[in-house]
């Protein structure tokens, strides 16, 4: 438990890091559209696994369950080690996005001062970490418990064609998702997050909904595709893109923690809070109890809408 706790702290490094950079090299109009790209890799990853630890459990042992995904990081470590820079200015390109006067004319960190009053004093930071709240009780709230649902309601056991067509196609609509709210941010709505996250909050709540007006292993399967869609486009959207329109070139990647860590706290819910609902309720309750969230994230967007 020491060592996954362990693990889990030095993972959620990654996201904050990857956004400060992006926040260096992006302007505001392409940071959605590179956004949508990143969304899309970590999907790759989430894709990848299942064929990976398939083959490891299969054909080798346990400990390969962990071991190849350490070799994958330490390769990408090195790398990223010799060929990753923070500043294009590093490389004699100009600024793509320059220092406000706030923020000096310097590429030094920031101070720890500084970056708090950035990310703890803004509204609308505080507004999106609401939201992220809210992405991380439906998100995980639907991939934690999908395969319970699957297999209790549907008698879809998880070597089953149509459980695999569902497992892989959930990635599958989440990189959908992701590039297309981060293209809709940049190109229709010229940098403004708000309005594709909230069309995107309420499209869960519309199919979180409707899943409750239709049965069948094959409709499940398809409004689970669907919901990956919808939820995953405000999760790169903000987490990503927004944390850096709104925390700057020197505050990023505190603004990208403050919006992850609110995240975590709604994902740490769905565990206790969603199995209560279904001890309760029963899986009538699953998607019902998740609507509330969607609507709540659409609602905090609409007050956004026109942040750039």
């Amino acid at each position: 438990i020491m060592i996954w706790a362990l693990n889990g702290y030095f993972q959620s490094f990654g996201a904050p890091a990857i956004v400060k950079v992006n926040a260096n090299w992006f302007a505001l109009e392409e940071r959605g559209t590179f956004t949508g790209i990143f969304g899309m890799m970590i999907q790759a990853g989430r894709w990848a696994i299942i064929p990976i630890a398939t083959y490891a459990l299969l054909h080798l042992s346990w400990p390969w369950l962990f071991y190849l995904p350490a070799i994958v990081t330490g390769a990408a470590a090195i790398y990223a080690w010799l060929h990753v820079e923070d500043h294009p200015e590093e490389l004699g390109f100009p600024s793509v996005v320059p220092m406000t006067e706030e923020e000096g004319k310097d590429l030094a960190p920031a101070s720890f001062s500084y970056t708090m009053k950035k990310v703890l004093t803004s509204k609308t930071l505080w507004l999106i970490s609401g939201a992220y709240f809210c992405t991380g009780v439906v998100r995980q709230g639907l991939d934690q418990w999908f395969p319970s649902y699957l297999a209790e309601v549907h008698h879809l056991p998880q070597d089953s064609f149509a459980f695999q067509v569902t497992a892989y196609g959930i990635p599958l609509g989440a990189v959908l998702g992701a590039i297309a709210a981060g293209w809709a941010s940049d190109k229709i709505f010229h940098g403004r997050r708000g309005p594709a996250a909230a069309i995107l909050y309420f499209g869960q709540l519309l199919l979180l909904i409707l899943f409750n007006f239709f049965s069948g292993p094959i409709v499940s399967g398809v409004l689970l595709v669907l919901l990956q869609f919808f939820v995953n486009g405000p999760h790169s959207l903000l987490g990503g893109a927004a944390a850096i329109d709104f925390g700057g070139r020197k505050a990023a990647a505190s603004a990208a923690g403050l919006i992850d860590a609110f995240q975590y706290v709604g994902a740490g819910l769905t565990g206790f809070m969603v199995g209560g609902i279904l001890d309760s309720f029963g899986w009538g309750g699953w998607t019902t109890s998740l609507s509330g969230f969607a609507l709540l994230g659409g609602m905090l967007m609409v007050l956004i809408w026109n942040a750039r």
